[in-house]
């Protein structure tokens, strides 16, 4: 399940079979606290604040008030765990509440204490060996910068959560997914999986047409890249469903595909590997069956992601198919698929949707930067050009 919005969390753990122990990090009046104990099916709850201010120097957030307003909230929480005997209230700084928790012994914990990039970096580092393999790490405000300050530049919140965790994911190897309806506060999270990597992995491209000229600058591009890492490269320039808009038969061409490997990582044409040392397992998550990309201007993308060797995705792309009242929307299948991760619950459980910079940045929203992993060109007048000089940057 994709999770659209963090009220949510309770039903998406209940589906992952996530109902043991969980620990939310950053409660102030238990708000969220609520949200989550009403759905969740969970036995423990443990809920870590300091209730307490701190230096400004030290914790520079909105939460940071006065200590009339930490002791109202306190008495809020209590309440709470007064009326729900699954909640339990843990005064202290994180991350030294960490060291309460055994390793491996939570089934998720939210982060949602001091927003600063140096506090969440230590927070991940102290939260993620206490969260069982399977289990659940997330937490609120992935964005970076200072806001909500007044006309004297004081009184905000300084956010790192982005830069944090991106650095930490990229570290274990992991994609981060995050909420795609509570902009511009969207929740991050991830699953903690064991190390292991499939063994067969294809990169599959398609062109022909308009795309033949792109194809031909991006073709041996990605080749290069399947052979550094040992994936296996497939260029479908043929086969073509003559029937619809050729952008549909990346579909059947995926059907045709999966049997043969594990993992499927579809890359448009217009689309180039900029850095090379960056394995496709970075982005990939078997608690998932497909692994999309949203940007703010398109939303969902199915220019460049990821499908698993599954029943449920074979299914799936024959549902998407079957979705002919799109055949000849400007979207093509990308809007098949946006609409039925829309409107099936079904879909969502098996969809993870991540931020495009991972891998379908662009130039024209600054998603693609140096040292991304691929810039997609989707859209671009003068795409050749682009590709020529990209393409000679990326060699």
């Amino acid at each position: 399940m994709q999770l659209a919005r963090r009220s949510e969390l309770g039903q998406f753990l209940n589906l992952a079979g996530l109902t043991g122990t969980g620990v939310e990090v950053g409660v102030a009046e238990g708000a969220f606290s609520r949200e989550i104990l009403r759905s969740w099916q969970g036995q423990r709850l443990y809920l870590v604040d300091c209730w307490s201010p701190q230096e400004p120097g030290t914790y520079c957030d909105i939460a940071n008030t006065p200590p009339v307003q930490h002791e109202t909230n306190y008495r809020q929480v209590t309440a709470l765990a007064q009326a729900d005997p699954r909640a339990a209230l843990v005064q202290a700084f994180t991350p030294q509440a960490a060291s309460q928790f055994a390793d491996q012994s939570l089934d998720f914990a939210y982060l949602d204490a001091n927003h600063s990039y140096r506090a969440v970096r230590t927070d991940l580092r102290a939260w993620y060996p206490k969260v069982k393999m399977g289990g659940l790490l997330a937490g609120h405000d992935y964005m970076d910068g200072y806001l909500g300050f007044g006309p004297d530049l004081s009184g905000g919140t300084l956010f790192g959560v982005k830069s944090a965790v991106d650095e930490f994911c990229q570290a274990l190897g992991v994609a981060t997914a995050f909420t795609t309806a509570d902009a511009p506060f969207v929740s991050w999270y991830f699953r903690k999986r064991e190390s292991r990597w499939p063994q067969r992995i294809t990169m599959l491209t398609a062109y022909e047409g308009a795309f033949v000229s792109l194809g031909e600058i991006s073709r041996p591009n990605k080749e290069a890249y399947c052979l550094r890492h040992g994936y296996t490269f497939r260029c479908r320039t043929d086969g073509f469903d003559t029937s619809r808009p050729s952008a549909w038969s990346k579909i059947r061409f995926l059907e045709q595909e999966l049997p043969a490997c594990e993992w499927v990582f579809w890359t448009d044409a217009d689309s180039l590997v900029m850095n090379r040392s960056v394995p496709l397992t970075w982005f990939l998550d078997d608690a998932y069956d497909l692994i999309l990309s949203y940007d703010r201007f398109n939303g969902i993308n199915t220019g460049n992601f990821f499908v698993r060797n599954t029943p449920w995705s074979q299914a799936f792309l024959k549902r998407v198919w079957q979705q002919e009242q799109f055949l000849h929307h400007p979207y093509w299948e990308n809007a098949a698929v946006m609409a039925l991760y829309a409107e099936d619950l079904e879909c969502r459980r098996h969809i993870s949707v991540v931020p495009n910079h991972l891998f379908n940045g662009y130039i024209t929203d600054n998603s693609f930067v140096p040292g991304s992993f691929l810039v997609h060109f989707a859209g671009l007048k003068d795409r050749e050009v682009f590709m020529k000089d990209y393409a000679a940057l990326a060699r």
